[in-house]
């Protein structure tokens, strides 16, 4: 694990055992908490509140992806990153970059390149 001090911000960035495992980085800027993750554009999961609930949710996602248990779909612009919690629930988020970001690719889930990234050991 690296953490650093980036313009006020404090960067936790996981460092798995596992070249194949899939990158964690949060940053904590005092009132939020921000989660990036993953190797396309879909892995940016978003700022959260720094409270309970938000906290719970960077907590739950990161042991999660430490455990293996997300994947990723890459379409042309895009990616899908669903990650799997230890309740059974899921949570996903699309991410959009590039210029064929703005032109709708139905079935892009379907028959785009889908990694399952491993434990971090």
């Amino acid at each position: 694990m690296i953490r650093r001090w980036d313009g006020g911000e404090l960067v936790t960035e996981l460092i798995p055992t596992s070249h194949d495992a899939m990158p964690v980085v949060w940053t904590d800027f005092g009132s939020g908490l921000q989660l990036e993750l993953g190797n396309g554009p879909g892995g940016s999961f978003g700022v959260f509140d720094r409270d309970d609930q938000g906290a719970e949710f960077v907590e739950s996602t990161v042991r999660a992806i430490v455990d293996g248990h997300v994947t990723e779909v890459f379409g042309p612009d895009r990616s899908r990153v669903e990650v799997t919690y230890l309740d059974g629930s899921t949570f996903h988020h699309t991410g959009y970059d590039g210029f064929l970001a703005g032109i709708p690719r139905w079935g892009w889930r379907d028959r785009g390149r889908k990694v399952s990234y491993p434990p971090y050991r």
